[in-house]
């Protein structure tokens, strides 16, 4: 069913304005975060452990809203978690932000907090496409990209009933 079927309602199709920027978002906020970590790792700059660590909770922030609003307008389509692959991937990434917000909280030497967060987030960011490219690796829930470099717009599929 598509979001402008008589059995989709019209609440179920306007929270994909929310859904969609919020899991780029989180998307966005990752990779600054892998970012950040890197320049920790290598350099052992303060300034980008402290970036790394305002990053982290705006990103929880983002990905349980891309999850939240994900979830809700599958409900309102009919199905229920199934465990979507690019779902899954953003629980990943909203645990990978939470991890490193509570390595920075329960090790006792900034130092060694800061170090700890970085090399899991850098692990992590293998998870960035994934989430990208779950649509193309699997048959899930979600639309492939409509449009794309040397590809003209389309709708891939319908919604699945």
């Amino acid at each position: 069913m598509l979001p402008g079927d008589a059995g989709a309602s019209p609440g179920a199709f306007a929270i994909l304005f929310l859904h969609v920027p919020a899991a780029w978002l989180s998307l966005l906020l990752f990779t600054a975060a892998a970012g950040c970590a890197a320049v920790t790792v290598a350099n052992r700059r303060p300034a980008a452990a402290m970036a790394l660590q305002a990053i982290a909770p705006v990103g929880v922030v983002a990905s349980v809203l891309a999850l939240w609003t994900g979830l809700a307008s599958q409900r309102a389509y009919g199905a229920w978690w199934g465990w979507d692959a690019r779902l899954v991937c953003e629980l990943v990434l909203l645990l990978l932000f939470a991890g490193a917000m509570a390595l920075r909280s329960v090790t006792a030497d900034p130092g060694r907090a800061e170090l700890a967060a970085a090399v899991l987030v850098l692990v992590g960011a293998l998870n960035i496409p994934m989430v990208y490219l779950t649509v193309d690796w699997w048959n899930t829930l979600h639309e492939r990209a409509a449009a794309g470099v040397g590809r003209s717009p389309t709708l891939s599929r319908p919604w699945p009933r």
